[in-house]
């Protein structure tokens, strides 16, 4: 017998595992800060899967966005600079 509320535990657990795994990407934990210009978190949202046997479960994705010195919109300046 499945409990009433376990696609919401195992929703979590999948977001929780999601959220480690962004973690060791990124190098560091939510809110720690770098002297470096670095990767950064950037939210999250939600996504749905029905899974067999539990039912609809809905993870939080967490985003992680990667800013490399090549970026162009790395400074103020490469924004500024026109092309001829």
């Amino acid at each position: 017998m499945v409990r009433a509320d376990m696609p919401k535990v195992v929703g979590g657990y999948l977001s929780e595992i999601m959220q480690v795994e962004l973690t060791r990407f990124l190098g560091r934990k939510p809110y720690e800060r770098m002297e470096e210009e670095a990767n950064h978190r950037n939210g999250s949202y939600p996504r749905n899967f029905a899974l067999k046997g539990i039912g609809e479960v809905t993870v939080k994705v967490p985003k992680g966005s990667e800013r490399r010195v090549s970026d162009p919109g790395h400074s103020k300046k490469a924004n500024n600079t026109k092309m001829s």
